[in-house]
């Protein structure tokens, strides 16, 4: 362990310059051990002014200090850390991880419930030294922290819709929960399933069957078999890593994931040269058929760097088939992460149609690298599908049926036109 990370003073006693012992603050901010500002507090021959012993603030009468338990469980870490230099903080299969590190993931030690996202030790350092980020929020590290940010507003969900069975932001409950009756969000652990069983008449085949069905979509070549893979933690699709498609037909596999039965359904790639327009438009019935009564969730992989006009087209063949509200159950999935020169941001920015593509989608998007496999990608994956689902109330797509009878009709001009793009 390099102990630089630490400066010398962070979790001093500015009376004694000894780590602090029973930390407790005053009104100016400021933190001292218990019994070393009492002693320096007793010690004051006026009895009538009380000085802060850094920045001398006057407090008439003698203020009560508070015991700071922040500063106390930061204390504590600093402690574990000193006493096992040689702990693996990698993070491990149940571990939060931390959002920074982007080679060797490391295990979170604190959340930040401004920039609400999780630190290392090393990362959660300009938090400790920075005095405009000392005012942040810490807290013990939370595993889903992502799942209480809106995806339309950015805001934190602080609120719960009694009537729509979710959580919403300030602005959600003034635009589209307008009148519904509202609860304070002071839950931190509360899943998906713990909001479907507190309302009993909103319950649906997500909550008794424990089952989540996943339906894959894409253009030919851009790795929708791997991106399976990697979902359901195992090679039951076969996948080759070549600009050809693979999956002629389609293909339902499943797993049991963290106690659910995980259900995914590989089609056939759009604008696929070895099959006609009949056996396209057959074998996208067919997937309906298999996630019956209804997916929870569409993912559309696109291939970086290679993002066409084709690609776009596949959210509005998807929309055309399933409705407009189909949108709110897409999921973009970037596919060869790998090969990213810079940021995934950076790549939707320098792509032209694909910043519009997203918004399209709720800003919902996740990268999978095909070359290395790791815990924290596919751990982040399914917190996102948690949101979705927390989003949609918890309930499969049941527009199906509606929208069958249009699909061979729209998916046949819809084909022939990409085809002769």
């Amino acid at each position: 362990m390099d102990f630089k990370f630490f400066p010398k003073d962070s979790f001093s006693c500015p009376v004694c310059s000894h780590v602090l012992r029973d930390p407790v603050s005053i009104p100016c901010g400021h933190s001292f051990c218990n019994g070393c500002l009492k002693s320096f507090w007793d010690k004051n021959e006026k009895k009538e002014d009380y000085k802060c012993p850094v920045c001398t603030c006057i407090f008439n009468p003698r203020p009560h200090p508070y015991r700071n338990l922040l500063v106390a469980d930061l204390v504590e870490n600093l402690k574990s850390v000193m006493s096992s230099p040689t702990e693996d903080r990698s993070a491990k299969p149940g571990d939060v991880v931390c959002d920074v590190c982007m080679e060797k993931i490391q295990r979170a030690i604190l959340s930040c419930l401004t920039c609400m996202a999780s630190y290392c030790e090393s990362h959660v350092q300009p938090h400790r030294q920075s005095e405009a980020l000392k005012r942040h929020k810490l807290v013990g590290p939370i595993d889903d922290l992502q799942q209480r940010i809106c995806s339309s507003h950015q805001k934190p969900l602080e609120f719960f819709c009694k009537k729509d069975c979710m959580f919403t932001c300030s602005l959600c409950v003034v635009t589209k929960h307008s009148g519904h009756e509202q609860e304070l969000a002071e839950d931190q652990k509360m899943t998906t399933q713990q909001v479907l069983r507190n309302s009993p008449e909103k319950q649906t085949d997500y909550d008794r069957e424990k089952e989540l069905r996943i339906v894959l979509l894409g253009r030919s070549g851009t790795g929708k078999s791997a991106v399976g893979n990697r979902i359901l933690g195992r090679e039951v699709f076969r996948a080759e890593y070549n600009s050809a498609s693979v999956t002629a037909k389609c293909e339902k596999r499943s797993a049991e994931i963290d106690g659910w039965r995980v259900i995914v359904v590989d089609t056939p790639g759009f604008f696929n040269p070895r099959l006609s327009n009949d056996e396209v438009s057959q074998e996208v019935q067919r997937c309906i058929e298999m996630t019956s009564p209804g997916p929870h969730v569409f993912l559309v992989v696109v291939k970086i760097p290679h993002f066409t006009e084709k690609d776009r087209e596949i959210v509005n063949i998807v929309k055309k088939l399933f409705g407009e509200k189909i949108t709110s159950r897409i999921l973009i999935i970037f596919s060869h992460g790998d090969r990213l020169k810079d940021t995934i941001e950076e790549f939707i920015k320098c792509n032209e149609g694909l910043e519009t593509l997203i918004k399209q989608c709720n800003d919902k998007y996740h990268v999978f690298n095909n070359v290395a496999i790791g815990y924290p990608e596919t751990l982040n994956f399914y917190r996102i599908i948690d949101q979705i689902m927390l989003e949609n109330g918890g309930r499969f797509y049941n527009e199906m049926k509606k929208m069958r009878r249009k699909m061979s009709r729209c998916l046949k001009v819809l084909l022939l036109r990409g085809k002769a793009a």
